[in-house]
């Protein structure tokens, strides 16, 4: 045989190896999304539990006596829910802040939260939030719990979510709790999920290279025609691993 016909026999062989190595990249890609979008799912249900579960630890009672202003600073009530906020976030290593917020005559207002007094970051009580996400206000109205996509305030870049506190009698909101996770540490678990099924792919199309080119060798060192290695076998075999 001529080498322009075997020139021509290798055009198959590149044509299935392509579209195995595109078909692969693609399928790796699409699971990976899908795996991001369900990773972002559950941490922002897990988000909303525990802000929710510390929402239920403080006693509203304690919380009407509060009047968002510097006034309530060293008052019983003010002690008692910050120590417990401290306290709650112990067990939210991921969380940066825990904080309690409420609308005073149009302003959104923070009131008792876990910053330290010393942090140049801390905001006393009755400081007013400038900057606040579109999503706060649904809490602040009592309609719902919810979580606010990345966002970013005079603090950084956070995903929150925020739970109301509501008068066990009249049914008003007396104060939101917030939760916030830094928007980088966020992402970077997405990302591990994303690209967890990528890695997996183009470690698979490296292992079918080596083995493919070991084959070809083989088969050309011993010239064994009846044992042609067959390289559309590649597309369907690469779609079972990666999908199996």
């Amino acid at each position: 045989m001529s080498t322009r016909n075997l020139s021509l026999t290798r055009i198959p062989w590149l044509a299935a190896g392509a579209t195995g190595l595109i078909l692969l990249i693609a399928l790796s890609w699409w699971n990976g999304s899908r795996q991001a979008a369900a990773v972002d799912h559950n941490m922002r249900t897990r988000l909303l539990q525990q802000t929710a579960d510390i929402g239920r630890l403080i006693n509203p009672g304690l919380a009407r006596k509060l009047a968002f202003t510097l006034h309530d600073l060293d008052t019983p009530a003010f002690d008692a829910i910050r120590g417990k906020l401290i306290q709650i976030k112990m067990a939210i290593p991921e969380a940066r802040w825990v904080y309690t917020i409420a609308s005073r005559e149009n302003r959104i207002i923070f009131g008792p939260d876990t910053v330290a007094t010393n942090d140049s970051q801390y905001s006393p009580p009755g400081d007013v939030y400038t900057n606040p996400p579109a999503e706060l206000s649904v809490a602040l109205s009592g309609k719902s719990t919810i979580t606010a996509s990345p966002y970013t305030d005079e603090w950084g870049t956070f995903v929150s979510a925020f739970v109301p506190i509501l008068d066990p009698h009249s049914g008003s909101v007396i104060m939101v709790v917030g939760v916030d996770i830094k928007a980088s540490d966020w992402q970077a678990q997405i990302n591990i999920a994303r690209f967890i099924p990528i890695l997996r792919a183009l470690l698979l199309a490296a292992l079918i290279i080596i083995v493919a080119a070991s084959t070809r060798w083989w088969l050309l060192s011993t010239r064994k025609d009846f044992l042609k290695f067959k390289p559309w076998i590649i597309v369907p075999t690469t779609t079972v691993l990666l999908t199996g």
